[in-house]
């Protein structure tokens, strides 16, 4: 006999947050990149992001780029106690208010049949800059190698930047 009774899941389903990214077509995990060309895991290149305070060499937070198409970049909550980052949307989450709540991604995608990594604003408040230029809103911009990553509002400046790199394992 089948049970009719609420269970309470779609409500869970109404809290969870969103955002309103999509991922182009071309968007592809490393994981599945190097899988399908059949890159050895020894060979492949370690791709990560690294949150510091500016002017520090303290490492705050460090996550792997390697399993997922995209990282969603966002930051604190309302309360500026919490880190977005605890809520399964936010990949890196940003202690900083000059940070928002979706502020950027980081998107890899295969081009001409090569695994490229982008990065673009989603319309955040302030401004992300890419090695202190700022960034175009909703425009995919190409990441290179050791590329900073910072947010900004007019005439101030993020206390904290992200790092992105590709090397060797």
């Amino acid at each position: 006999m089948p049970i009719f009774e609420k269970s309470g899941l779609l409500e869970e389903v109404k809290k969870r947050p969103t955002t309103e990214f999509e991922q182009p077509v071309d968007s592809i995990s490393p994981v599945t990149f190097f899988k399908s060309h059949s890159i050895d895991p020894s060979q492949r290149p370690l791709l990560k992001a690294t949150l510091y305070r500016k002017g520090s060499s303290t490492i705050i937070n460090q996550l792997d780029l390697g399993s997922k198409s995209c990282y969603l970049i966002g930051g604190l909550s309302e309360d500026k106690k919490s880190f977005l980052g605890n809520n399964s949307i936010i990949d890196i989450s940003v202690p900083d208010g000059y940070c928002s709540k979706h502020h950027c991604v980081i998107q890899f995608r295969k081009i001409n049949d090569k695994l490229t990594p982008y990065l673009m604003d989603l319309d955040s408040v302030n401004v992300t800059t890419l090695n202190s230029s700022p960034i175009p809103t909703r425009r995919y911009v190409e990441l290179s190698n050791n590329d900073v990553i910072s947010f900004s509002s007019k005439g101030t400046n993020s206390e904290f930047e992200i790092i992105y790199q590709e090397g060797n394992q």
